[in-house]
């Protein structure tokens, strides 16, 4: 298993006290490509990470990682996940509101051995706010050994080391700006 942990010390980006990787959550059973599934079930583990690569599983086991993606100034970004079974990736305002399989930038559902799938998220206005845009991601096992990566293309290949573009907002600070962007 390669799931790169950094730990969530601050930095600050544009005055934002933001933490370096994604908040991923693992939970207890296979969410069946219930997007909502993860709003009550047991979470099990916690932990903050820059890499999700060739993470393995062998039992009836969810994560969901939440953050924000630095997309800067870029017109697009190409996302992909291989996994087995279901994966989703979210990013700009579906990806806290509304989110459900027919909105997914990348649709890697059902039960199915490892497969590959790929979205483009273009940003529209109101999905980005100093630079970052929010995303998440869903992956889940149901049986047998299964196994998740999540790549992007920002121009010059897929890769899977975030460090320059996995955020967490540890204080709520760009949460906040966005809920009063949209008026949540």
């Amino acid at each position: 298993m390669a799931l790169r942990i950094k730990g969530s010390s601050g930095i600050n980006f544009g005055g934002l006290a933001l933490s370096i990787g994604l908040s991923g959550k693992k939970y207890s059973g296979y969410f069946a490509d219930n997007v909502n599934w993860f709003d009550t079930a047991t979470q099990t583990d916690s932990n903050i990470t820059t890499e999700i690569n060739d993470l393995d599983v062998s039992t009836p086991v969810s994560w969901q990682w939440l953050g924000y993606f630095n997309i800067g100034s870029l017109s697009s970004v190409n996302f992909q996940t291989s996994s087995d079974d279901a994966s989703y990736v979210w990013a700009g305002s579906t990806a806290v509101n509304g989110y459900s399989t027919g909105n997914a930038i990348v649709d890697n559902g059902g039960s199915h051995g490892v497969q590959t799938r790929s979205g483009i998220f273009t940003p529209t206005s109101g999905d980005v706010l100093d630079g970052y845009t929010p995303i998440r991601i869903q992956f889940g096992n149901g049986a047998g050994l299964g196994s998740m990566t999540f790549r992007y293309d920002v121009g010059g290949g897929y890769v899977t080391d975030g460090i320059a573009y996995y955020f967490y907002d540890f204080n709520n600070e760009l949460n906040d700006k966005f809920n009063s962007y949209w008026g949540i």
